[in-house]
């Protein structure tokens, strides 16, 4: 896996490199994702990165899409202040 995060040299960035084994495959049915998305346990993505025990966002699937105003603020109220929410479709 390759980080775009990553050393500053006098040559510029070089980014983190790692390996690791693949335990099982997902598809999602959409070649965009399975094409270019892994999934690695958060302990292992915060130690690649250097994230120490820090998360930089989270993301929830909600059943009612009316509801998301509501769940949101629920949740930041709950997880304190965050840089706010991205709202939006991909």
């Amino acid at each position: 896996m390759v980080s775009p995060l990553g050393k500053l040299t006098p040559l510029g960035r070089i980014p983190y490199d790692r390996k690791f084994k693949v335990t099982a495959i997902f598809e999602s049915g959409m070649y965009e994702y399975d094409s270019s998305l892994a999934y690695v346990s958060l302990k292992e993505a915060q130690d690649f990165l250097g994230f120490e025990s820090r998360v930089t966002g989270i993301e929830v699937k909600v059943k009612d899409v009316y509801e998301a105003d509501r769940i949101g603020t629920a949740a930041q109220k709950k997880l304190g202040t965050l840089i706010g929410p991205r709202t939006g479709s991909r």
